[in-house]
This record gives structure tokens, sequence and C-alpha cells, in this order.
């Protein structure tokens, strides 16, 4: 039982190593390993209107890294899905007014048989 252990105490010290391999590397694998592991803080961005530019230069900055533009991009439309960029265009379009909705959906009886 202590071998069992023992091997996966190794395989998790393996998996750290891996894991702290890619965060600190340059290369494509490392950049989706890295953008994978703050997706939610990009989701949040996104959220708060944050352009993909303004995204990229505050990641750049606070990781050190230099990720492309276009990689950017291209990981957050293949990633995050259209659903936040949607939520990023309903937000610029209601900036400063209300939005409510009042409709009941009760059918007009005669219009149903």
């Amino acid at each position: 039982m202590e071998e069992l252990q023992t091997i996966k105490d190794s395989i998790k010290k393996e998996i750290e190593k891996e894991k702290e391999k890619l965060l600190n590397s340059n290369e494509a694998g490392g950049i989706r390993f890295f953008l994978d592991s703050i997706n939610e803080d990009i989701r949040e961005m996104i959220t708060a209107g944050f352009s993909y530019k303004q995204q990229l230069e505050i990641i750049n900055r606070s990781s050190r890294k230099t990720i492309k533009y276009n990689t950017y991009l291209r990981y957050v439309k293949r990633n995050l899905g259209k659903s936040q960029n949607r939520v990023n265009v309903l937000q610029r379009e209601n900036q400063g007014r209300k939005v409510s909705f009042s409709h009941e959906a009760l059918p007009d009886v005669n219009e149903l048989y």
C-alpha cells in the first residue's frame, strides 16, 4: 500500500512540474495553458466591458508575457464563444437606458380555436 502512495505522490510532483513548465513557456501550448488558467478573469474583464486590447495589455503587464493580439483574440473567440461576445454587445447597446420587459404571455382565447 505504501508503494501505491509513493507512486501517486511521484505522479503529483511530475504534474506540478509540467504545469510550472507550461505556465513559464511562451510556446503555443504554454500560452493556451496560461490563458485557460486565467479563464475566469478573462470572462470577468469581458463582462466589465474591457476591450480585447485593454484585456491583453492587463494580462501581458501582470504576467510579464508577450502574448500577441491575434493569438489572444483567436483564443477568446474559440474558447469563450459567442455568448460572451453577445454579453459585451448587449452591455454597449444598453448603456445609459433602462431596459424593461413587461409583456404578459397570455393568449387570446378566441385565437386558440
